[in-house]
């Protein structure tokens, strides 16, 4: 009896994951960094009404996205980088199976050796359009809470934290005694409705507070990152895609010590720096040119970043699948995203505000502009518009082509490539 009980007792701690071991400061450390992935299980989707959606929204692949997420764990397991860091809405619409399924996906990516590391999008909690579109007739799914949150993903961040906020699900990571993630939860779920979730950011005070009773026991030689759903600093047009207390919390970053962060929620990737601290937003995985951020951060503080896009075309032929979508992935992914990212744009026009055929070729410039626009190559936006298209949008840039002197305005470096040294 009593070596039976040894057996089981051995059986269990077998399968227990194993605890976080801080990596050597003397050896560089190596991320996968991606952001909005929008994940839906594929048990709910596959009605025309979800394919209907997609035509009216805002340009993210969902369609595919099964298996854009199972060839980014491919190309993980094949890396196997120290981590994959996955900054916010994790989920289409914060389905409960999705955010199961996810986690299933993370674990087997923690067992092959890289540690997930997660935190939430505004998407991902209390969602109440979590929607089952596997049939015509539309239903409601289950959604999550904020302590699901921490249940389905604790073995991503949370059970090896270092510290956690008991105001919000954010948390420290400590990778080693001389780098710490701060992993911060701004989202606003308690202004969530039954129509949508809150799109709007905030960092808590109580949050910031907490941040700084940790920071007092930090070495003054230990780099501190942090990542973020909503952007600190602004990086489009769109007040509302940058936190509200950004002021606020800016100043609170630099005087702690924080100079970096990264963020999601935009779904552009781009770069700022302002006063000092630098703000680098990840772009979607979900939208064009699907790639994932390769990072690097040296042992003697260098942090270099390059984009990395998927191998569609090679997953596609490695698992022998037929859809035609996936022959000639890059150039269908780019004429998808050109046609869905200005769906959401009035059909309806003034015919003696705007020639039909003005309109139309803003349309399309737009679309052209975003594929560019989103997947971090803002450097190679001046040099697609022509004379004639500089004369369309300045007759026209503050309402149909408003848009567009924005994007111009906003999106100019290469943020495909990044490198800081870490102060």
């Amino acid at each position: 009896m009593k070596r039976l009980l040894i057996l089981v007792l051995v059986l269990l701690l077998s399968g227990c994951a194993k605890a976080y071991e801080p990596i050597d400061i003397n050896k560089d450390v190596r991320i996968i960094l991606t952001s909005d992935l929008h994940f839906i299980d594929a048990s709910l989707i596959g009605s025309d009404a979800f394919l209907e959606t997609q035509k009216k929204s805002d340009g993210k692949l969902s369609i595919y996205i099964n298996e854009l997420v199972d060839a980014l764990k491919e190309e993980t397991l094949k890396q196997r980088p120290d981590f994959l860091i996955i900054s916010g809405d994790l989920t289409y619409n914060g389905e409960k199976i999705s955010h199961e399924k996810l986690s299933e996906i993370l674990k087997d990516i923690k067992r092959n050796g890289t540690y997930p590391l997660v935190i939430p999008g505004n998407h991902d909690i209390l969602n109440a359009m979590a929607i089952d579109y596997s049939k015509e007739e539309l239903y409601y799914t289950p959604y999550i809470t904020a302590e699901d949150f921490k249940t389905i993903y604790h073995e991503f961040g949370y059970e090896d934290a270092a510290s956690k906020d008991d105001s919000s699900l954010s948390y420290l990571f400590k990778v080693n005694d001389k780098l710490w993630f701060f992993m911060l939860d701004t989202n606003t779920y308690d202004k969530n409705n039954m129509f949508a979730a809150s799109s709007e950011g905030y960092l808590k005070e109580e949050t910031m507070a907490w941040m700084k009773e940790e920071l007092k026991e930090k070495d003054p030689s230990t780099k501190v990152i942090a990542f973020t759903h909503h952007p600190i600093l602004n990086m489009t047009s769109m007040s509302d895609y940058v936190i509200t207390n950004q002021s606020t919390v800016k100043d609170f970053f630099l005087d702690n010590g924080i100079k970096l962060v990264f963020s999601g929620h935009i779904h552009a990737q781009n770069y700022k720096e302002e006063d000092g601290l630098i703000n680098f937003a990840s772009s979607s995985l979900s939208v064009y040119d699907h790639h994932y951020n390769d990072i690097t951060i040296t042992h003697y503080g260098d942090l270099e970043l390059k984009a990395v896009k998927l191998d569609m075309e090679k997953y596609a032929d490695e698992h022998d699948l037929k859809d035609d979508f996936f022959s000639d992935f890059d150039n269908n992914a780019f004429t998808y995203f050109k046609e869905g990212s200005t769906a959401r744009f009035s059909p309806y026009y003034d015919p003696e505000e705007i020639d039909e055929t003005d309109l139309l070729k803003l349309y399309d410039l737009m679309g052209t502009l975003n594929c560019y626009e989103f997947s971090g190559q803002g450097h190679k936006i001046k040099d697609l518009i022509s004379d004639d298209d500089l004369k369309l949008i300045e007759k026209y840039k503050n309402s149909y082509a408003e848009g567009l002197f924005k994007i111009i305005k906003y999106f100019d470096k290469d943020a495909t490539r990044f490198n800081i040294t870490l102060n």
